[in-house]
């Protein structure tokens, strides 16, 4: 794959992603935050929105600027990707296991019974696959 494809590619995912991340995370405001509250799970999902906005929107233009053309196969080139892929790494898995946890916090203090809790929590965690 040509350099440029590659930096397209990776730019568009990332774009892609924080869109995705920050239309999932709006929904979950509008289903598990009652209009004017401001309450603990209004902020996480406010810290996470604005996480991932920043994060996904200042790595695209990382993406696009970390390597020129003619330095992509050196040394110098390599290792910052390293770190960049390695720091990207840890973001997003901290970011998606946040994600994933925060519904959860709010279904097991809903009035069911611990069978439906059960059920709704398996829902979310099919997601994962």
């Amino acid at each position: 794959m040509e350099p440029q494809n590659y930096k397209l590619a990776t730019i568009s995912f990332g774009l892609g992603i924080a869109f995705l991340k920050i239309a999932i995370l709006l929904d979950w405001m509008q289903i598990f935050v009652p209009t004017g509250t401001r309450n603990s799970l209004f902020w996480i999902l406010q810290a996470l929105i604005w996480g991932n906005a920043l994060f996904y929107f200042i790595g695209s233009f990382i993406d696009g600027f970390i390597c020129s053309e003619r330095s992509v196969g050196s040394m110098k080139c390599n290792s910052e990707l390293v770190k960049y892929i390695v720091a990207s790494s840890i973001v997003n898995l901290t970011s998606d296991i946040t994600i994933l946890i925060t519904p959860h916090w709010v279904i097991w203090k809903l009035n069911m019974s611990t069978a439906q809790k059960k059920g709704i929590s398996l829902l979310f965690i099919i997601g994962l696959l």
